[in-house]
């Protein structure tokens, strides 16, 4: 999950960059799936919004939404090295 997540939020920024709302889309909508199923519900719950916006024909995503997910992001992967570490998975 980490390594595969950590390559989405890439994808993310280089889809906002390039106003590629479809890829966007698209990352966002597998990133939601997958951090809902290893229980990063509140990660889950901001793909799908980011996911809702990059759809919308109006008020698209902004450099603050990603910023905010990735910072999400980075402390999930910190909770799952944590638990790998302590051998309780």
């Amino acid at each position: 999950y980490m390594e595969h997540s950590s390559r989405q939020i890439v994808e993310l920024v280089a889809a906002l960059e390039a106003r590629d709302w479809r890829t966007m889309t698209v990352t966002a909508h597998k990133l939601k799936s997958s951090s809902r199923m290893v229980g990063a519900l509140g990660l889950g719950k901001q793909c799908e919004a980011l996911e809702d916006q990059s759809m919308a024909t109006v008020n698209k995503p902004g450099v603050d939404v990603l910023e905010q997910l990735s910072a999400t992001h980075r402390l999930v992967c910190a909770d799952l090295e944590q638990i790998l570490s302590e051998g309780k998975l």
